[in-house]
């Protein structure tokens, strides 16, 4: 039974699919000239070029990409295709469980914990990955809370809903937290009518039916979608509009016009 009916292309399969997990595709899928992946030789993000099959056995293929920049940094990758479903069974060297500095420097010491998440996504163990991330949600639950109250600050709210949506974290429990933060976020920072700090306290509050590697995964795609959001984007949404802010201050003279939170 095919484990997934996710719509990806080949490109994303060789890039990001976990090993071990089987994709299911409608027409064909045609192996990638090109993939895009992180280079430790060259320490940046490069397209690497496929160099051709090495052997093919049966329904097993092993293919080769290498790095267009270095040219000397390669990946083989064992691919099983059988009766329109692909499984990726061998990738070397393993998936780079690198982070990005910017990132890392947020995550500060739970940066260990958001590797640990990616190695055990990668290998298809959803159970240990789903708690990993809990643990990390938890552990950042304060952080989360500040960057969706400091993109109130710089958005022209009210003077009181940024203090109202940091009153959160005087909660309990991290659940209590998310929840009582989302029910104070303004419909303006709601694009589409969606809260993301509502989405991620449902997530976090959502319990596997089955428990199930599968059922365990899907929840850590969810989960981990709306962390980086919040705490990738928004964060850098908040900094980039805080420069605006304070570079356009500077050249018209006149004072920034909303406090630094």
């Amino acid at each position: 039974m095919p484990e997934s009916s996710i719509t990806i292309t080949a490109r994303e399969f060789f890039e990001s699919w976990p090993l071990y997990k089987t994709f299911t595709y409608e027409k064909s899928f045609p192996i990638p000239k090109a993939i895009s992946r992180h280079c430790e030789r060259c320490d940046r993000d490069t397209t690497w070029a496929c160099r051709g099959n090495f052997s093919q056995l049966y329904n097993v293929v092993l293919l080769w990409f290498r790095c267009n920049l270095c040219e000397v940094a390669s990946i083989v990758y064992t691919v099983c295709r059988i009766d329109g479903t692909v499984t990726k069974i061998g990738q070397y060297p393993r998936h780079s469980m690198g982070v990005p500095r910017d990132f890392e420097k947020r995550l500060g010491d739970d940066a260990e914990l958001y590797r640990k998440v990616l190695v055990c996504r990668t290998q298809g163990y959803g159970l240990a990955a789903l708690a990993y991330l809990r643990r990390l949600v938890e552990n950042k639950t304060n952080a989360l809370i500040d960057i969706v109250a400091s993109l109130a600050s710089v958005n022209s709210v009210t003077e009181s809903e940024a203090p109202n949506i940091r009153l959160a974290k005087q909660e309990a429990t991290c659940e209590q937290k998310l929840r009582a933060a989302s029910e104070a976020v303004p419909g303006s920072l709601r694009p589409g009518g969606i809260n993301p700090l509502r989405v991620l306290h449902d997530l976090l509050s959502r319990k596997p039916a089955t428990g199930s590697e599968k059922e365990c995964l899907e929840s850590v795609d969810e989960l981990r979608e709306i962390f980086d959001h919040v705490f990738g984007q928004l964060h850098s949404q908040v900094e980039d509009q805080r420069r605006f802010i304070e570079n356009a201050g500077k050249m018209t003279g006149k004072p920034q016009l909303r406090p630094r939170p």
